[in-house]
């Protein structure tokens, strides 16, 4: 038995020395679909066509023991443990020794699930002054995760964890700077809704949130959102508190109904708002209102950047967009139907001195991303057209994806929707006689209800980036001589003839190209529109599929 042994530990030695060392094999992934191969054929870590860097392997393994571990090392880098807070399921003590450890950003993306999840690890109760820790020495720091006063509580003379004050953690999270709450799979309740108003008041009382993201709740009105403008402003606007809801002076939300005096700027309230939070995004949000989207912007004097999407409100949120956008320098509007950008809400003619990014239903209509068509936004033309005619502008990105239409409820007159008398067409951007000066960054989804001048480089000088959903009309050709052009995305060329798509390669300033829908008639022609740009390109793309531009995350 004995020789046995030698001779099994003598094959293990010599065979180890044949193999190359390494981590466990894992199964392959398949190139065509990113899904693993069907036939259970196992592959070494090296021979792995898309291998996962080690900081990734550290991520999985911290957040696969976190459950485990009574508290994380403060010498942790924060970028680490916002990586393996964003792996794992969150409950509240691995919460609280993240908070503890210095996370900076966090997202929940199902908010109601967290106080629910069980305690896989002991989180020791001690009170300083307690009965119950008379004689019992305190925690070490260095062995534990302190828990927070308002978590626990007396119960029949033990002391016990108190899981519904786990929304205090948020009060003394003096390093977190991005937020993200988001409502998932569980749903909300009452007790849910709760505990989120009492999240959201928590967070703006730190010093340290700059950024937030609240999303895909049914129940959250504006007297919920009360905090982020310091509890003054407009009224909840609900139907349930003292004052009427916002009304819109433009014609186009009120369909023909009596003259409404515009909203005015509420008066300085004495509470406080966040002190450092400059960017917000609010997102599917149905009870949400203009007064609290127009008390944020009046009161909240530190936002700089501004998210909507999928919320009910209308122009009346941006009433005198140059007094009510006074301090936002990016703005964001997506599929709010109600909001047309329309006079005299919106003076096209008068834009914001600080705006300097405009999006307006970014990346086309709603079919696109899956969404229905009546969540498409509409603005007028003949409106847009004025900010040609703006003696000052500070507009350098605009992306304008929205439908070109008439504003509902105004007048008909003549020559309005393309016929003559005088008026200009509502449903047809001329852009010959629409020179948008300082625009360095343009986005245009609608290509067929746009009419591009004859020859680009006398229409601009200092266009850098286009970005274009399909190239109508020529576009390829026009854009010839533009020579402040850099990028160029072409989201489909489906529709491109083999001539057009090689004429790209006369642009030989670009720096980046991207073009989505290349077909099998364009394919083979890739490579001589690289060679033709010469060695300034530094980044191409050529997918056979549609291809849009990726949106900015809260992250980025």
């Amino acid at each position: 038995r004995r020789e046995a042994r030698a001779m099994e530990r003598e094959r293990r030695r010599r065979h180890s020395r044949t193999v190359r060392r390494g981590p466990a094999c894992v199964l392959p992934r398949n190139l065509n679909n990113g899904c693993q191969d069907d036939q259970n054929f196992w592959t070494h870590p090296w021979d792995d066509p898309n291998p996962r860097t080690l900081r990734a392997l550290c991520v999985d393994a911290c957040a696969a023991v976190l459950r485990e571990t009574t508290r994380l090392p403060p010498a942790m880098d924060p970028a680490l443990v916002d990586e393996t807070m964003d792996r794992c399921a969150l409950d509240v003590r691995i919460l609280a020794a993240c908070l503890a450890a210095g996370a900076t950003k966090l997202r929940l993306r199902d908010f109601a699930s967290v106080p629910r999840q069980p305690l896989t690890a002991a989180w020791r109760c001690w009170q300083a002054g307690h009965p119950a820790c008379v004689g019992v020495p305190r925690p070490p720091p260095t062995r534990s995760t302190p828990i927070p006063a308002a978590m626990v509580e007396t119960v029949d003379g033990i002391l016990q964890l108190r899981v519904d004050g786990w929304t205090k953690l948020f009060g003394a999270a003096d390093t977190l700077e991005t937020v993200a709450l988001e409502c998932g799979e569980t749903g909300e309740d009452d007790e849910s809704h709760g505990h989120l108003r009492e999240t959201l008041a928590e967070l703006c009382g730190t010093r340290a949130l700059r950024k937030m993201a609240l999303g895909f709740f049914e129940r959250v009105t504006d007297d919920d959102l009360r905090p982020l403008w310091g509890g003054g402003g407009e009224g909840n606007g609900n139907g349930e508190g003292e004052k009427a809801p916002l009304v819109s002076s433009s014609r186009a939300n009120r369909g023909g109904g009596a003259f409404v005096i515009p909203v005015e700027i509420p008066p300085p309230v004495t509470a406080t708002t966040p002190p450092a939070l400059t960017r917000l995004d609010l997102s599917h949000l149905p009870r949400v209102t203009d007064a609290a989207v127009r008390s944020v912007l009046v009161e909240c004097q530190t936002l700089t950047r501004l998210r909507l999407e999928f919320l009910p409100v209308t122009d009346a949120c941006i009433a005198d967009w140059r007094v009510a956008l006074r301090n936002l320098a990016w703005l964001e509007v997506k599929s709010c139907p109600r909001v047309r950008f329309a006079y005299p809400d919106v003076d096209w003619s008068r834009p914001p001195d600080k705006l300097r990014t405009l999006r307006i239903q970014p990346g086309g209509a709603p079919e696109n991303w899956g969404y229905s068509a009546d969540r498409d936004m509409r603005v007028s033309a003949r409106h847009l057209h004025q900010l040609s005619f703006a003696k000052k502008s500070a507009i350098a990105h605009l992306c304008l994806g929205c439908e070109f239409a008439s504003p509902e409820g105004e007048n008909k007159r003549l020559g309005v929707g393309g016929n003559v008398g005088g008026y200009r067409s509502e449903t047809v951007w001329d852009l010959r006689e629409a020179p948008l000066r300082g625009v360095t960054h343009l986005e245009l989804y609608r290509a067929r209800q746009i009419i591009w001048p004859r020859r680009l480089a006398r229409w601009t000088d200092c266009l850098e980036s286009l970005v274009v959903e399909t190239a109508e009309d020529g576009l390829i050709h026009r854009l010839a001589g533009v020579a402040t052009l850099r990028r160029l995305v072409v989201c489909d060329c489906s529709a491109m003839g083999v001539d057009e798509f090689v004429a790209i390669g006369k642009l030989t300033t670009l720096t980046e190209l991207r073009c989505g829908g290349i077909g099998e008639g364009l394919a083979p022609f890739a490579g001589d529109v690289k060679a033709a740009i010469g060695r300034g390109l530094v980044e191409a793309h050529f997918h056979s599929c549609v291809e849009y531009p990726v949106e900015e995350s809260l992250f980025d």
